[in-house]
């Protein structure tokens, strides 16, 4: 899988799970916003990037602040897909 397909895959389960926060049900809630912050560390974990490091605590907090990093990182990786053909 290219980082492509993984940024993808990403900003899927972040959209995914922030609906499932948003349930009534307490547990299920609880659940989807450790799920939730497990995205967010992955993300930063496999992309250190230098600009994103000081957003990590945003975006934990922020579900579509996130959203936007993840469009963000889609669009550059898709920038650098094209330059390298």
């Amino acid at each position: 899988m290219n980082d492509l397909d993984i940024l993808v895959n990403m900003k899927s389960e972040a959209l995914i799970t922030r609906i499932c926060m948003s349930s009534t049900d307490i547990g299920e809630s609880l659940a989807a916003q450790e799920e939730f912050h497990a995205l967010v560390d992955a993300f930063f974990a496999r992309y250190p990037r230098e600009s994103f490091l000081d957003h990590a605590a945003k975006s934990k907090e922020d579900t579509d602040y996130f959203v936007a990093l993840l469009d963000e990182a889609i669009q550059q990786t898709k920038k650098k897909m094209r330059e390298n053909v």
